[in-house]
């Protein structure tokens, strides 16, 4: 189950946060587990391969949402200096202890970005803003799950630093990436394992 599983890592990370998809592996694990001449246990093990169908559907309609929302000028503006570098917290992170997370702060927003991401929107954010320090810029951003802010647009003396356009295009990069990475994964790691799994429980239920 741990392989079968493992193409769907990025997209629930990408929904719900790496943490709960620890939580629903464990719940899988433990189901998968159990007896399935038990009645019940065999619709709970229906369910959650329904929620697995379910998550690339859901990641589908986010993405389209969210580029919705932009190409709609749904978004929000905001007027702030620049500050002279990026800031960073940390918190717990998965078992390495502590992780270090960095992001620009605009007038009270915090835009993540990935230091060693080499993505256009990550290199702006964590390093090239930097260079117009001190300065006044406006910014439109929409809020990803009503919570994570999503730079759109940036504009500093009447210079724009960002565009709409180039947000758009860093939307369709991940997503392309995304259901890349997914597809491959089904392919070369689900189905094998997916077919070992099936085939040693056959045996299980054989030698029993």
């Amino acid at each position: 189950m741990l392989f079968v599983t493992m193409p769907y890592v990025d997209m629930v990370h990408e929904m719900w946060g790496r943490s709960w998809f620890f939580v629903y592996w464990g719940i899988a694990f433990f189901i998968y587990g159990l007896n399935s001449s038990v009645y019940w246990v065999k619709w709970l093990k229906i369910c959650v391969l329904s929620v697995l169908l379910f998550v690339p559907i859901a990641l589908y309609f986010e993405y389209t949402t969210e580029k919705q929302d932009m190409i709609a000028n749904r978004t929000q503006t905001l007027s702030g200096s620049i500050p002279e570098n990026k800031s960073s917290f940390t918190k717990p992170c998965g078992t390495s202890g502590r992780c270090t997370f960095y992001f620009l702060d605009l007038a009270g927003v915090k835009f993540m970005c990935n230091l060693d991401s080499k993505k256009t929107m990550d290199k702006f954010i964590c390093q090239d803003i930097y260079q117009y320090a001190g300065k006044t810029a406006t910014a439109q951003y929409i809020l990803e799950n009503q919570k994570e802010a999503r730079l759109v647009s940036l504009r500093v003396d009447n210079q724009i630093l960002w565009s709409p356009e180039q947000t758009l295009e860093w939307y369709q990069q991940r997503e392309q990436t995304l259901w890349h990475e997914f597809g491959a994964g089904l392919l070369l790691i689900s189905l094998p394992f997916l077919l070992l799994f099936a085939w040693a429980r056959k045996l299980t239920f054989q030698a029993a």
